[in-house]
C-alpha cells in the first residue's frame, strides 16, 4: 500500500546568509550625519567621501532607473545596515543587472524607483560577484540576463529595503521650491541619497573633446565651469533647459519638436553646498547648489558629477534668469513629466531581516519509516538530513 505523507516542511535557516558571502574591508573611517540629532543643518554635506558610496560607474542601456537605485542607493543603505550591525565594513555593491534584468519585460525601456523599490523589499538584489553587471572587458552585458542561482538568490534575501521614504514639492512657485531645497538637504543630513528625476539632458550640454569635457558653445550662457581646490574642473548648471527640436524633419520638412518627458532621467543628490558660487556672464554671482552623482561613468563631468544651482529648481528662476525661449524649454530641475511641475524625492532604508525559506512537498513512499529526504541550508553550505521521525505530520 502506498502511504503519503503531507504538508513535508523543510526550513532553510538564513539568517547569516546576508554577510556569509560578502567581502570585509577590514577597518574604514565611518561617520554618518543625523538631522534628528542636528536641528542646525552644516551648510554643506558630501556623501561621496563617506564609505558607503560606491564608485561612480556608468549605466548600460536605459537603466538609469534600477543603477540610481540599485547601484548607488541601495549599496550605500546596505553598507551601512551591515556597518551597524557587526561595527565592520563589508565592500559590497550591489548589481542594478538583478533588478533591471527581471522588472524590464524584455525590453531595453527603463523602469521606475518605484517598481525597483518593490522589488528590493522582496528580494533584495545580487551583489556585482553574485551577477556580473559589466564583462571582462568593463562592457555592456544583455539586459536580458536573468539570474538562475537559487542558492544565490536566496542569499539576496538578506539584505532589503525596509522603508522608502518619499517626499515631494511643486517647483512651479518660489516658495515650494525653497520648500523642496530644505526637504533635500534633510534627507541628505539624514546619511542617505536621494534619488529623484529630471526631465532634461545633461548630455546636450556636456560632452567630450580630445581628451576632456567641454561645455557646448550654445550652452555656456547657463552651464558653467569652475576650478575647485584640487585644481579640478567642475561643471555647474545655473538652468534646466531642454531643447525644444530635434535634428530631425518630417515629411513637410518641418524640424520635429522634442515631447515632454523625453529627457527622462533618474539620477543622485549626494550633497550640498550653501555657499557654492558661480559667476554668470553679467558678473551676477549665484550661490548655493547640489552635489549630483550621475550615471554616466567617472569619466563624465567633474569624475562623474556635476553641481545644480538651487534657482535651477525652480520652474521660473527667481533671480531673474533669461535664456533663448526660441529653442529652449526651461523645467524645474528635479521636474518629473507630466506631473503639474511636482518633483519626487526618495531616500531608503535597509535591513537585515531573519529569513527562513519553508519549502512543501508531498512525498509518495510504500517506506515511509525508512524515508530519508535532504535538504540543503545554502547559508551554511550544508546538506541536512531528516527522516520520518522529524517530521510532525502522521502518514495517511
Amino acid at each position: 500500500m502506498i502511504k503519503k505523507i503531507s504538508a513535508f516542511a523543510a526550513a532553510l535557516a538564513l539568517t547569516a546568509s546576508a554577510v556569509s558571502v560578502l567581502p570585509v574591508a577590514g577597518e574604514a573611517n565611518v561617520t554618518t550625519a543625523s538631522a534628528a540629532e542636528n536641528t542646525a543643518l552644516p551648510r554643506k554635506l558630501d556623501l561621496t567621501t563617506s564609505p558607503f558610496f560606491p564608485d561612480i560607474e556608468g549605466q548600460n542601456y536605459n537603466s538609469c532607473g534600477a543603477f540610481s537605485t540599485t547601484w548607488y542607493q541601495f549599496t550605500y543603505e546596505a553598507r551601512k545596515a551591515l556597518y551597524n550591525k557587526y561595527n565592520q565594513y563589508f565592500d559590497v555593491t550591489y548589481s542594478p543587472a538583478s533588478t533591471y534584468d527581471l522588472l524590464n519585460c524584455g525590453f531595453d525601456r527603463g523602469v521606475l524607483p518605484d517598481s525597483v523599490y518593490d522589488f528590493l523589499k522582496e528580494n533584495g538584489a545580487l551583489t556585482v560577484e553574485q551577477f556580473a553587471y559589466y564583462d571582462d572587458y568593463h562592457r555592456a552585458l544583455s539586459f536580458r540576463n536573468i539570474p538562475k542561482d537559487a542558492a544565490e538568490l536566496c542569499k539576496a534575501l538578506g539584505v532589503r529595503v525596509e522603508n522608502v521614504n518619499d517626499k515631494s514639492f511643486n517647483c512651479a512657485s518660489a516658495s515650494g521650491t525653497k520648500r523642496g531645497i530644505q526637504l533635500i538637504k534633510e534627507m541628505l543630513n539624514n546619511d542617505s541619497p536621494v534619488v529623484t528625476v529630471g526631465d532634461f539632458w545633461y548630455s546636450d550640454y556636456v560632452y567630450k573633446s580630445e581628451n576632456k569635457f567641454e561645455v557646448k558653445p550654445e550652452a555656456k550662457s547657463w552651464v558653467k565651469t569652475k576650478t575647485n581646490s584640487n585644481g579640478e574642473e567642475e561643471f555647474v548648471f545655473t538652468q534646466a533647459l531642454m531643447k525644444k527640436y530635434k535634428n530631425e524633419y518630417d515629411e513637410k520638412g518641418n524640424r520635429k519638436k522634442y515631447e515632454f518627458g523625453e529627457g527622462c532621467h533618474a539620477f543622485n543628490i549626494v550633497g550640498y553646498d550653501d555657499d557654492f558660487e558661480i559667476e554668470l556672464d553679467d558678473h551676477t554671482v549665484m550661490k548655493g547648489a547640489f552635489k549630483i552623482a550621475n550615471s554616466w561613468g567617472s569619466e563624465w563631468a567633474n569624475t562623474g558629477c556635476i553641481w545644480i544651482m538651487y534657482d535651477a529648481l525652480n520652474l521660473n528662476s527667481a533671480q531673474g534668469l533669461t535664456y533663448d525661449s526660441e529653442n529652449y524649454v526651461r523645467y524645474g530641475a528635479f521636474e518629473w513629466a507630466g506631473q503639474d511641475h511636482n518633483c519626487f524625492l526618495y531616500t531608503i532604508e535597509a535591513g537585515l531581516p531573519d529569513v527562513k525559506l519553508v519549502s512543501e512537498a508531498d512525498i509518495m513512499s510504500t517506506n515511509y519509516y525508512g524515508l530519508n529526504v535532504e535538504t540543503k541550508d545554502f547559508a551554511a553550505n550544508k546538506m541536512r538530513s531528516l527522516n520520518y521521525h522529524d517530521v510532525d505530520s502522521e502518514p495517511d
